[in-house]
Order: structure tokens, then C-alpha cells, then sequence
């Protein structure tokens, strides 16, 4: 797409974004995972995941190359499971479970069908909640692994509203794109960073579903689930403003959050 094609909105986000020939920003170019920095997110923000892993029965869903299921059966839990509809992404864990020694520990699958519900004590999703396109379902799906008295980890981020929102951070530094910008201007622009045809957010590779916070709490109140931990996590550390009503959706990076059945009766985590 020539400059000369474009309108004013797609200029001015054009100006704001990176030479197309340029890698990817840093900040949009991931994480390179190992067993040994696999558990880092959730130990960030859960304070005390090594503890309560130890000994349980855990559901990875949406593992991906399934660092996090091998690690967590090194690290304690009875029996670790991940699940991801990508096959080829699964034989990297096996690999890795293999290598740690871990086999009798670790079981992956690529649908729900190879699980057995209420199985698990406890379920993890990371990073995957503002991708999913049928919210409501998955959570239906998650809790239907869970024992009676099971715990379901949330944690993701950014929500749509959020500066990164619209996962443009790779070609653009600018905040609030999806607020400050069309849907068709984003996309057209993003055309010249990411071949894939995409027109909505909604095509982009994973998906994006707009989960915004208030969204995401709206569900939990839906499907019969409370929280026994929160955790929000503000831009540049500023976590007031996520106690603020309104201006919160703008500024809250991350949200982390471990639930029950509301009928549930197990022990809050807890800080201290």
C-alpha cells in the first residue's frame, strides 16, 4: 500500500509507526521460553504458585509448546496436563518432558474430548482470555475440568482498552491505537507489517475479541464464578488508578485473578 493511497487517519498512524522494512519493536517480539523462565508470569503474579501447585492435579489450557506443563511437574504438581488445538506445538513439550525426565508426570492432548471431567484441582489460562471469540464458552468449557472445590487461574493482558489493546505494539508505539483509530484504518495499516489478510481484529493470527475489564467481570458473574484473588496491574506501576471507575479500563495492563464455584468452600490465597 502506497503512502500516496492513503487517507489522513492512515498518514498520521503511518508517522507514528516504525519503517515497514525495520524488524518488529522489541517490546512486540515475545519472550523466548525455557524450562527455567516458563513459570516466571505466574509466580509473578500469583505470590504463592510454587506452594499451592505442590501435590495437585493441573490443566494447562491453551499450552502452547507446554514449557509451563513440564515445568510444573518439575516443579511439584502430582500431574500436569496441557492442552492446544495446535498438534505441532504439543511435540515440542513432549520433547522437553522427555528431556526432564518427567513422562510419568506430563500428558498433552489436543481436544477436550481426551479429558475426563472434574479432574483437576486446578486450571490455568494465560494470556489467552482477550483472544478467545466465544469467552463464555471456554469458561464453561474450564470449569467443567475443575473438581467441586477447584481453583481456575486467570491471568491476561493487555484488555482492549488498555495503551496496547490492540496488540499493535510490534510496528507502532503509540498508545490507545484502537481508541484513537478505525478498525479499517488499523488494519489497512497494519497490512504493511503483517501479511495475512486480515481486515478485522477478530482475523488477526490468535484472534483478538476486544475483553475489556468490565467485560471479563461480566462474565465471571455469568457462569457462577467469585474471585479469592485479584491482582490488577496498572501502567508504569500506578495501580490506584485501577480502583478508579471508568478510567481504569484505560489503564489496567494485566488482570490476574483466581476464581471458584461461588458454592466453593477452599482456603483464599493469599500475599502473606
Amino acid at each position: 500500500m502506497k503512502v500516496t493511497s492513503m487517507n489522513l487517519p492512515e498518514r498520521v498512524l503511518c508517522f507514528f509507526s516504525r519503517n515497514p522494512v525495520d524488524e518488529d519493536y522489541i517490546e512486540g517480539q515475545g519472550i523466548e521460553h525455557t524450562l527455567d523462565n516458563a513459570l516466571n508470569t505466574l509466580t509473578d503474579v500469583y505470590p504463592r504458585f510454587l506452594a499451592v501447585i505442590q501435590g495437585k492435579d493441573i490443566l494447562d489450557f491453551g499450552c502452547g509448546h507446554g514449557y509451563q506443563v513440564v515445568a510444573m511437574a518439575m516443579k511439584g504438581a502430582k500431574h500436569a496436563v496441557g492442552i492446544d488445538i495446535r498438534e505441532r506445538l504439543l511435540e515440542t513439550g513432549k520433547r522437553r518432558a522427555i528431556e526432564a525426565g518427567v513422562t510419568h508426570k506430563v500428558s498433552f492432548c489436543s481436544t477436550t474430548e481426551q479429558i475426563s471431567p472434574r479432574t483437576f484441582d486446578i486450571v490455568i489460562s494465560q494470556n489467552s482470555m482477550e483472544h478467545f471469540v466465544n469467552p463464555g464458552a471456554i469458561l464453561e468449557t474450564m470449569k467443567c475440568f475443575l473438581k467441586s472445590k477447584g481453583t481456575l487461574m486467570i491471568t491476561f493482558g493487555p484488555p482492549w482498552y488498555s495503551p496496547r489493546g490492540s496488540h499493535t505494539h510490534y510496528f507502532t508505539k503509540l498508545p490507545w491505537v484502537n481508541i484513537l483509530f478505525s478498525e479499517k484504518t488499523v488494519m489497512h495499516v497494519r497490512s504493511l507489517y503483517r501479511k495475512d489478510a486480515a481486515t478485522r481484529y477478530e482475523e488477526i493470527e490468535g484472534g483478538l475479541a476486544k475483553m475489556s475489564v468490565g467485560r471479563f467481570e461480566a462474565l465471571l458473574n455469568q457462569h457462577n464464578l467469585e474471585e479469592i484473588y485479584r491482582q490488577d496491574d496498572c501502567v508504569k506501576n500506578m495501580n490506584i488508578l485501577g480502583k478508579i471507575p471508568f478510567i481504569r479500563e484505560l489503564f489496567i495492563n494485566r488482570i490476574t485473578c483466581a476464581l471458584r464455584f461461588k458454592d466453593a468452600s477452599i482456603d483464599k490465597l493469599s500475599k502473606h
